[in-house]
Formats: structure tokens, C-alpha cells, sequence
């Protein structure tokens, strides 16, 4: 969506009848929070709430040192937008 489509909000409001996972990274692939990518998470998770996703989130990223590191940041990170 980040390339292809104008606005990732947008895309989710087209597809919301057929969204059944969201998978989602940053343009730099790097674990979100500690990124420079471009993605507004936030703006994100709120399109995936308007639509009333109920469905997986999952967040795709190139670890970078300790990759277990990585995945609680990401985690640690996603959970805060998402409660």
C-alpha cells in the first residue's frame, strides 16, 4: 500500500469487506518506534479500528543485532497502539 496506493488509510477503508490479516512494516523495515521509516502506525492501527478489524496484526521487519530484541520492541510497541 505504501508504494502502491495514495494513502494506506484509504486502501483499508476500500478493503475493509475483505480484510482477514494486516500485515505491516516500516519503508526500512526496522523494528517500529526505533525506525526512520515513513509508516504512521498510529494512523494505521485507527483506519484498521474504523473499519472494525477484528483480525491478525502482524508487523514484518529485518532484526538488526539480537532478533528476539527486535520482536519485543516490535511487540512492546504494537501493543501500546492497539490497547
Amino acid at each position: 500500500m505504501y508504494i502502491e496506493d495514495e494513502s494506506i488509510e484509504g486502501s483499508i477503508m476500500r478493503a475493509k469487506d475483505h480484510l482477514r490479516h494486516f500485515h505491516f512494516s516500516d519503508s526500512d523495515r526496522l523494528p517500529p518506534g526505533v525506525s526512520h521509516g515513513v509508516i504512521d502506525f498510529e494512523e494505521t492501527i485507527n483506519a484498521l479500528r474504523m473499519v472494525k478489524y477484528r483480525g491478525f496484526v502482524s508487523e514484518g521487519l529485518v532484526p538488526t543485532g539480537n532478533a528476539d530484541e527486535c520482536a519485543r520492541k516490535t511487540a512492546t510497541f504494537l501493543k501500546k497502539l492497539i490497547t
